[in-house]
């Protein structure tokens, strides 16, 4: 090779190295990083040649060196300029990647499988300057929640689940909240509580981190949701995921169902408030369920609301933190009133994405009690959890 196509390799693999690495490296990092790509050695001569490119990439102000003493003993990294010229990735879509970051949890951010997004995301900050960044960081941001104070999630364990489900291999794990006696049908021989499971999602939901896996349950296969935090992970195995057509369907039908909720049942009713929103919602059409249809105010000032109720747990929750004081079943003149295409025009303008009511008033009907049955469920589970808890101090 000539000495000019030489001389223009460096100049081209100083760069790509240095748009590769978020820090300043210094002129032995980039002397051995060109030596194991075969362009130069670790002779005397060669580290001339390099500090005499480094000094002309300076000169047209295409990088920037600091610190130490020498020409060897300098650090170096892009100018700003040429980290734009270089870069495929504009100020709107740096920003835009910056938000992104910002509100994706702390967990996640560590994870190898992001270091080249994090690497991109300085060289954009270095580009934007510290103010806009700094404004950036204030405005937007993820807040850990409450629950993830008393349940940490470290980062290895994070990053050798993400491993597990990248390469499609099962993880030996043990739940932190059984106990260890307690027999299991997918438990590994001779331990009691260690089980083997096959990882195939990783989601964020309601403040928590949860493994989506296949596991085992008689001669069959199962899917099932575990809680990051509550899970012992004893390490990634080094086998592949089965290939039997009853887990290849399973997997490819719950890859991305991370929770499995059960369809809801929707229904029709009334109810009565106390109020809706704050003083200064007290008004007609004034919205206290993102399901509510209509609203209006009652000679004795409280609220009657119809709305789309739901018989399921998540629903009967939500709806045990208001303020209602009484529950109405629609009649059948009532329900036939009701226009369903109204409700379904509401729920798209709002972006509700439930199920619509049913159109039978029998279906109706059905629905309905099955909400109070678990209303009832609920209530009394709640009751006596507090009696018990109270038991002692009276």
């Amino acid at each position: 090779m000539n000495r000019g196509k030489r001389i223009d390799r460096i100049y081209i693999k100083v760069i790509q190295l240095l748009l590769e690495k978020p820090e300043p490296l210094s002129t032995k990092k980039i002397l051995e990083a060109l030596a194991r790509e075969g362009i130069l050695n670790r002779s005397e001569g060669d580290k001339k040649s390099l500090i005499r490119a480094l000094n002309r990439l300076e000169e047209l102000g295409l990088i920037i060196s600091e610190g130490g003493r020498g020409r060897s003993g300098k650090r170096w990294e892009l100018t700003p300029e040429t980290e734009e010229m270089f870069s495929q990735i504009n100020d709107e879509d740096g920003i835009g990647l910056l938000v992104l970051l910002a509100l994706l949890p702390d967990e996640y951010r560590g994870l190898p499988i992001f270091s080249s997004v994090e690497r991109i995301a300085l060289s954009i900050s270095k580009r934007l300057g510290e103010k806009r960044v700094k404004d950036l960081k204030e405005r937007f941001f993820y807040q850990k929640p409450y629950t993830m104070r008393f349940a940490p999630i470290l980062d290895s364990k994070i990053a050798e689940i993400v491993k597990a489900i990248i390469e499609e291999r099962p993880v030996e794990v043990i739940r932190k909240d059984l106990p260890i006696d307690r027999p299991f049908r997918e438990n590994l021989p001779g331990m009691s509580n260690l089980r083997k499971i096959y990882p195939i999602s990783l989601f964020y939901y309601d403040g928590n981190f949860y493994v989506g896996a296949i596991r085992r349950h008689g001669n069959g296969w199962r899917y099932r949701t575990y809680l990051l935090g509550s899970l012992s992970l004893y390490g990634v195995l080094y086998e592949s995921f089965p290939r039997d057509r009853e887990f290849v369907k399973l997997v490819e039908k719950k890859r991305k169902t991370g929770m499995d909720f059960p369809e809801p049942k929707p229904f029709l009713f009334k109810v009565v408030l106390s109020e809706i929103g704050g003083r200064e919602l007290k008004i007609e059409g004034a919205l206290a369920f993102t399901t509510q249809i209509e609203a209006k105010k009652r000679s004795d000032g409280t609220f009657e609301a119809l709305l789309v109720g739901y018989a399921e747990p998540r629903f009967c929750n939500e709806f045990l933190q208001k303020d209602f004081i009484e529950i109405i079943s629609l009649t059948e003149e009532e329900f036939e009133r009701i226009d369903h295409e109204l409700i379904k025009e509401m729920f798209k303008r709002r972006g509700v994405n439930l199920p619509l009511p049913p159109r039978s008033f029998k279906q109706n009907t059905k629905n309905f009690r099955k909400f109070l049955k678990y209303l009832r469920a609920l209530t009394s589970k709640k009751d006596n959890a507090v009696k018990l808890a109270l038991k002692n101090l009276n």
